[in-house]
């Protein structure tokens, strides 16, 4: 695995270059993947933050590591936001302690707490159209001995416990969020009643909470589907936060959680809305599917590659995990926690493409980083040989958890498939194999001694 200097991520294929070949590259009009072919925009092209950290963590010496430790129309209270982007050591640490309470483990909560620093707001469009009071929606719930039960509900349900899930999520970490219904019962929208704000401050979580809790109650399936004018909407209203956003160095993320398509407009029409928004204002977009219609998939299938743009289409908890397992990455446990976390939206490029490929070896070797090294652990070693070594050892004694996809307790990470991931499938046979017989050999030397020992007494 090459070390890369001042290594740069590309938006929607997720390959890390270094800066200079980032540079190379865009001097060739149109700028492609050098490893798959895929277009991107120069300006798009993001350091890799996590992958600095860790080069970074390899030059120290050792023992040098720590751990780091209401008003009519909503507003994105942009003051408040600047507070939040300049949060002290101390509140980045407490935010990554947060995180490992919520399930992620350290180094991956570090991880996370530093990239979502950028993070202003996350704004939550709940579709609450007709379709959504259909009954094949799916509520995860946690059993007292770790399984995880799946409940069949409305898909409103469904959207009604992860608006709420969230809510808890990020009143844990102080991140602003928003939670606005589709289609709102005022125009314009009214405070408790078509939307509802959480802020980042968690004497006022509780309050909030609540308040979202009773709107979602209170509401139901009813109306349309009219996302891409509400798209234009959120526009509009981000549009004339630009430059304070640009100048705190902040993103927007809005998750729109739907289960249908778009009334009131064509396939085109929502790729030209959402090219236009991403493009123009700092901002991502995650939709979140909530129903097990292979049309409605198949459709936001189609819009993510005719976007052309870093768009992420996530399913619910079990049909991810099936997905990442499908495309070869399926050597970790994928976890609620993780799911909420992609949801949400996360600048943490590799959580995006686990659906959409598989990993690279040091993209995976670095997510197994990621996954497995506690508050001021050495890094793994950087030798593919070695670094499956020491998975080896590490996973004796990593502790069994629920794979939603399998359906029964695994440990939290493969250490054989993650090693077919690093060397490849025929090279990790292959020692595999010359273990075998070396191993064979040594029994078959031992037993002709102990034969010849036994002849001679």
């Amino acid at each position: 695995m090459e070390r890369l200097m001042e290594p740069k991520i590309l938006p929607g294929c997720g390959h890390t270059l270094c800066s200079e070949c980032v540079e190379q590259v865009a001097r060739v009009s149109p700028c492609l993947c050098p490893m798959c072919r895929q277009r991107f925009r120069p300006c798009d092209v993001r350091p890799n933050i996590t992958l600095q950290n860790l080069l970074q963590e390899h030059q120290l010496p050792p023992g040098s590591l720590t751990s780091s430790s209401s008003r009519s129309t909503p507003s994105l209270l942009i003051e408040q936001l600047v507070r939040v982007a300049n949060a002290s050591k101390q509140q980045q640490a407490g935010r990554q302690k947060r995180l490992e309470f919520l399930g992620l483990p350290p180094k991956m909560a570090a991880t996370v707490a530093d990239e979502d620093r950028s993070i202003g707001l996350r704004l939550f469009l709940l579709d609450n159209s007709g379709s959504t009071s259909a009954y094949d929606g799916k509520v995860i719930e946690e059993l007292p001995d770790g399984t995880l039960a799946i409940r069949s509900c409305t898909r409103w349900d469904e959207i009604k416990r992860m608006a709420l899930d969230h809510a808890e999520w990020n009143a844990q970490l102080g991140t602003p969020c928003e939670f606005v219904l589709l289609n709102p019962r005022h125009s314009p929208p009214v405070s408790g009643v078509d939307f509802v704000r959480l802020d980042a401050h968690d004497s006022a979580a509780r309050c909030q909470i609540a308040a979202l809790k009773n709107m979602l109650d209170s509401s139901g399936p009813g109306g349309p589907t009219p996302i891409t004018s509400r798209i234009r909407e959120i526009h509009q209203r981000v549009l004339g936060e630009k430059a304070a956003l640009q100048a705190a160095g902040l993103r927007v993320v809005l998750c729109c959680v739907t289960d249908g398509l778009p009334t009131g407009s064509t396939r085109h029409e929502l790729v030209q809305t959402l090219r236009w928004f991403m493009r123009e204002l700092p901002v991502s977009v995650i939709i979140r599917l909530c129903t097990d219609d292979t049309g409605v998939a198949d459709f936001y299938g189609d819009v993510e590659k005719d976007l052309e743009l870093p768009l992420d289409v996530l399913d619910d908890l079990p049909g991810e995990a099936r997905d990442i397992s499908k495309k070869g990455n399926g050597w970790f446990v994928y976890t609620p926690a993780m799911h909420r976390l992609r949801e949400g939206g996360t600048f943490v490029k590799v959580f995006d493409i686990l659906d959409e490929r598989p990993l690279t070896p040091p993209e995976a070797a670095l997510f197994a980083q990621m996954l497995l090294r506690g508050d001021g652990e050495l890094p793994l070693p950087e030798d593919p040989a070695e670094f499956c070594q020491t998975i080896d050892v590490i996973s004796q004694d990593l502790p069994s958890m629920y794979c939603t996809w399998r359906r029964t307790f695994v440990k939290q990470v493969d250490p054989w498939r993650l090693r077919c991931c690093v060397m490849g499938f025929w090279t990790s046979l292959t020692q595999a194999l010359s273990i075998v017989i070396a191993h064979a050999t040594s029994c078959n030397t031992s037993a002709r001694s102990i034969s010849q020992e036994q002849l001679v007494a």
